[in-house]
């Protein structure tokens, strides 16, 4: 029996399915939509699932009309977090509002109506200290992004420092584990789920040899169609890789004990040592 049947056994016995409610960007043109889609039909074969799509448009809107009307929206969401066994939130800080302290008081929100806490990260925090930029780097986007991402990951980790068993954490690549290990999150609460489309039997079926030969030559080839270095394109993948059975390992370890911690013998079945793509930014 493997791990997943295992804890398909487990979530199938006599206790029900744990409620799992999935707060995330939705049917949208969105990387993260994309992603839960996928995932989202592996999980309800583990938990009796909800999702509850982000109102992003609403969430970003700078108008009276607007705010109230994302306001009345995330009380449901809330409400719903609230009778949820354990709630996994798709963390971009984008995607919970457009300025630091809106899209922290949003989250804290959520945070402080759950129970137990899932966290699938797509952007990491920020590790870089402040530097002196040109004025046109604080006017860009790219300064909006750091300044929002670097209030907001401070807010966070301090309330997750506070009572660290009520959370786990999913990152997509090892370099993101160790460095959320840095700032303090306990390494057991620490899953590395790394990004592709592909299951365990799409993986197996693949002649892995020929299609890396034939990736190579693809990218060579453009390569030589482009003139400038700067150009060159790389091939990669997106998306979810084992989406049931990572998963299914932090839904299991977060509702096994009554303080939601989770075992280290649990944190090293989940863990992987396949990095791949790091985190999106929908634009």
């Amino acid at each position: 029996m493997n791990k997943i049947d295992a804890t398909r056994s487990v979530l199938a016995g006599s206790e029900p399915a744990p409620r799992l409610l999935v707060v995330s960007s939705y049917r949208r043109p969105c990387g993260i939509a994309q992603y839960v889609e996928f995932l989202e039909g592996p999980l309800r074969q583990l938990a009796q699932v909800e999702i509850a799509p982000l109102p992003v448009d609403l969430l970003r809107a700078q108008s009276s009309y607007a705010r109230r009307a994302a306001a009345v929206e995330f009380d449901k969401i809330v409400e719903q977090a609230r009778h949820a066994d354990v709630v996994n939130i798709q963390f971009e800080p984008g995607l919970f509002g457009q300025t630091p302290l809106a899209i922290w008081l949003r989250l804290r929100r959520l945070l402080r109506a759950s129970r137990k806490v899932i966290i699938t990260y797509h952007t990491a925090p920020p590790m870089d200290e402040q530097r002196v930029l040109s004025l046109r780097w604080y006017l860009s986007r790219a300064s909006l992004s750091a300044v929002r991402a670097r209030f907001v990951f401070n807010c966070l980790l301090a309330t997750i420092r506070r009572n660290p068993q009520r959370f786990h954490h999913i990152v997509h690549t090892r370099r993101e584990a160790q460095r959320f290990a840095l700032l303090g999150i306990p390494a057991d609460a620490i899953t590395v789920l790394p990004l592709s489309f592909l299951d365990h039997e799409a993986r197996a079926s693949l002649d892995r040899p020929a299609a890396r030969v034939r990736l190579t030559e693809r990218h060579r080839s453009r390569r030589k169609r482009r003139s400038s270095a700067r150009s060159a394109s790389s091939t990669g993948t997106r998306g979810l890789r084992s989406p049931s059975g990572r998963f299914a390992i932090c839904l299991r370890t977060i509702t096994s004990s009554s303080s939601g911690g989770c075992t280290p013998k649990a944190s090293r079945m989940a863990r992987s040592n396949s990095p791949m793509c790091s985190s999106c930014w929908p634009r």
